[in-house]
């Protein structure tokens, strides 16, 4: 200890010496996609924090094309970044970046979609990450529970608009999903499908299902993100399926669904919204400048709204306004803090055992 303690202060520099400037790093960022307000949001976030903590920082946008956002992590690695952030569009095809990233010898953090392997600790850092898993399955209960007081019991049949298939995100959610139908043996899953996370894709994918499956036969939509719940509710509308509104639900705590909310349309969303920014450079600086790894995982709040009590409704009505004020297209988490405090309502997450116990965290 004395010996390291005598090193250190042999670097201190003497009065009246010049001292470097501090290390301007540089940070890389691939994104998975750019055509979703969501991402749009995420950039911004990402941006904003780069500029907080005084960071060059340059991404590409992978196009939703595995081929593409390989491709683009490789042009980033040749500017020889200190640390490389990444959302990958698709799990397994993404996979090669863990290695590329090790013989770069730049430090990998994923953020928000994951990859096949886990986190190492060592060069693939960290995956900053929303349990999806847990985020469906927290869905998927306020559902079925309506359904249940609808029909006097837990029983009917469900659709499953899921996500871009392939990706760490659709996975977790089908995870999610499996889980809560484990507790209620009479919630059939009468079809699942991709509807891409996209609004018109989704609507496309209902409008058929609308055809397949006659009023009676269907109980509620259970949809990955906001844009896929609007384009089911807009396919419920044309169609005249009037029984469905209400009983579907989003995820990202979008402008527009808290809207539908508000209107009776949806039943409820998940506040996975896209402000990943403070935790990302946080983890990213930390071990940058101080030397601190971070935790292989790292969760972030995942809050629900929902429309099913008068309560829950104001604090989706003070979600709305607030965007509405700020021009913005998701609130920030402590929008829903506050306004649990003031309604007395919950203002933490009670995520249960087998999802912390999925990523190590029990």
């Amino acid at each position: 200890m004395k010996r390291l303690l005598l090193v250190v202060l042999a670097l201190v520099p003497l009065a009246g010496t010049t001292t470097a400037a501090p290390k301007k790093y540089l940070i890389a960022f691939s994104q998975a996609v750019m055509t979703h307000p969501w991402r749009v949001t995420m950039n911004n976030d990402m941006e904003f924090y780069a500029k907080k903590y005084g960071v060059d920082f340059i991404w590409l946008d992978g196009n939703d094309d595995p081929a593409t956002q390989l491709n683009g992590v490789k042009n980033l690695l040749t500017k020889k970044p200190d640390l490389l952030f990444a959302s990958p569009c698709k799990a397994e095809p993404m996979a090669p970046i863990v290695q590329w990233a090790k013989d770069a010898k730049v430090p990998l953090i994923t953020i928000d979609r994951g990859l096949p392997m886990e986190p190492d600790g060592e060069n693939y850092l960290s995956f900053v990450i929303a349990d999806l898993a847990w985020q469906q399955y927290d869905m998927a209960n306020i559902l079925i529970d309506k359904i249940s007081k609808k029909n006097g019991k837990a029983s009917g049949g469900i659709l499953e608009l899921m996500g871009s298939i392939g990706s760490s995100a659709a996975n977790d959610q089908h995870r999610g999903l499996q889980e809560s139908l484990k507790k209620y043996p009479d919630i059939k899953v009468v079809a699942s499908q991709a509807g891409d996370y996209d609004r018109n894709t989704s609507l496309r994918v209902v409008e058929n299902w609308l055809k397949m499956y006659p009023k009676g036969s269907i109980d509620g939509i259970l949809c990955a993100n906001d844009e896929s719940a609007l384009g089911a509710i807009q396919a419920v509308k044309e169609a005249g399926r009037t029984e469905l509104l209400g009983f579907i639900t989003g995820v990202n705590g979008q402008r527009e669904g808290l809207k539908a909310m508000l209107d009776g349309e949806m039943l409820a969303t998940n506040m996975n919204g896209p402000y990943w920014g403070e935790a990302s450079f946080k983890a990213a600086m930390d071990y940058l400048q101080k030397g601190i790894k971070p935790a292989k995982y790292i969760m972030v709040l995942m809050p629900s709204y929902r429309a099913d009590n008068p309560n829950e409704l104001k604090r989706v009505k003070e979600a709305y306004d607030y965007c509405v004020l700020k021009n913005v297209q998701y609130p920030p988490i402590n929008v829903w803090v506050e306004s649990g405090k003031r309604l007395g309502l919950p203002i933490t997450n009670d995520i249960p055992a087998v999802f912390k116990q999925h990523y190590g965290l029990m």
